[in-house]
């Protein structure tokens, strides 16, 4: 199949050298988004994006900054989290290379805390009763989880876990209780760099769903979480770097399963369906084949049809799977070190009737401070 081209809504560049984005989904429209750069000073930028006409990618302009929070760290902004919290209001969660975490609200610090090193992932965790909390991930395996309030009530201390190595069919066992640790209510540690953490409630084709949270580490496995305990280890024929979640073949979609791809250092995406049955999890299959290392990617939800999975790595561009199939490739004249999908609701009038639709964008930051915008709603 002969791929297609992305369409480039607009590129833009940012005086500062950045690490990674972020969108506020609170105030997506057709027109404008609030885009959120960690960048290396320890500052988060923040930005006013306009979608003007369709642009080429030798139509580039400086983006102007709205406003700026510090992190007051002082280290390189590595991951960034921004959801809608209670009364909406919009929280900012900023992890950086020294391992630091800051969590704002209203544009203030409200919370800090640290992990044992340089913080590499980072993501939003609601379980099953709808509580939402924060994990990271860094370079010496550690596996937090944490949130605003847990500064409060001291006698909500953590506890450390261990991970004993592997044993028998591929799995790992937790053991036993090491040390507490005060102001986290759940650490575990790996004993290797943990790459990319994701969640969802997984749900089991019978009705009922699990709050799970995916990682991937240095280890050639993917682990999965119910809270703080370990529920599987899936073995995997590479090191994948970065992981999504959505349903991504039709054997899931049939059975409206959730399912987890993951970007391999051997340019494979790989996809595994979380079984939340006695049997263990495996390797359902390759979505995609890149010649080069995959270090980015992100679940792009389709209605009536599989979700596609758009990827970045060590080479210029961006290239989207669907099925097993490379359906679109975006240009860009570097390489693409962090990816942002995201979805607005534009309203059509057609026939007197108001309806209204989900479009698709896509959002590439590089590695020379270009933020590119793709429109992936044809694909």
């Amino acid at each position: 199949m002969i791929s297609g081209s992305l369409p480039v809504l607009r590129v833009t560049r940012v005086q500062n050298q950045f690490h990674t984005i972020a969108v506020d989904r609170c105030s997506l429209s057709r027109n404008q988004i609030v885009l959120y750069a960690g960048c290396i000073d320890g500052r988060i930028r923040v930005y006013a994006l306009n979608l003007g006409t369709p642009t080429s990618l030798e139509d580039q302009d400086l983006l102007s900054e709205e406003s700026s929070l510090h992190t007051k760290g002082g280290a390189a902004i590595k991951a960034l989290c921004v959801r809608a919290a209670v009364g909406g209001q919009v929280e900012i969660v900023a992890a950086d290379t020294l391992g630091q975490l800051t969590i704002f609200n209203r544009q203030q610090i409200v919370w800090r805390g640290s992990s044992l090193g340089a913080v590499t992932t980072l993501t939003a965790y609601e379980d099953a009763t709808g509580c939402v909390s924060y994990v990271s991930g860094d370079v010496t395996g550690t596996i937090m989880s944490f949130s605003q309030w847990d500064r409060l009530p001291e006698w909500r201390a953590g506890r450390r876990l261990r991970l004993e190595a592997w044993e028998g069919r591929g799995q790992l066992r937790l053991v036993d209780n090491v040390m507490d640790v005060p102001q986290c209510p759940a650490v575990v540690q790996l004993g290797e760099g943990v790459r990319a953490v994701a969640s969802a409630l997984f749900p089991d084709g019978a009705g009922s769903a699990q709050a799970l949270l995916a990682v991937c580490s240095d280890r050639k496995c993917l682990l999965l979480y119910s809270a703080d305990q370990l529920v599987q280890a899936v073995p995997l024929p590479a090191t994948c770097t970065c992981l999504c979640i959505g349903c991504f073949t039709h054997s899931a979609q049939s059975r409206g399963l959730l399912q987890v791809a993951l970007g391999g250092v051997d340019g494979h995406i790989y996809v595994v369906t979380p079984t939340l049955a006695a049997e263990a999890s495996e390797v359902v299959g390759v979505l995609g084949t890149s010649s080069q290392c995959i270090t980015q990617i992100t679940a792009c939800p389709s209605v009536g049809k599989l979700d596609a999975v758009v990827c970045a790595g060590h080479f210029s561009g961006v290239r989207m799977f669907r099925g097993n199939e490379m359906v679109a490739h975006g240009d860009a004249p570097d390489w693409v070190h962090c990816l942002v999908y995201y979805e607005y609701s534009a309203k059509q009038v057609d026939t007197g009737c108001d309806t209204s639709t989900a479009e698709g964008i896509l959002l590439a930051g590089t590695s020379q401070n270009r933020v590119i915008m793709y429109d992936i709603g044809i694909f």
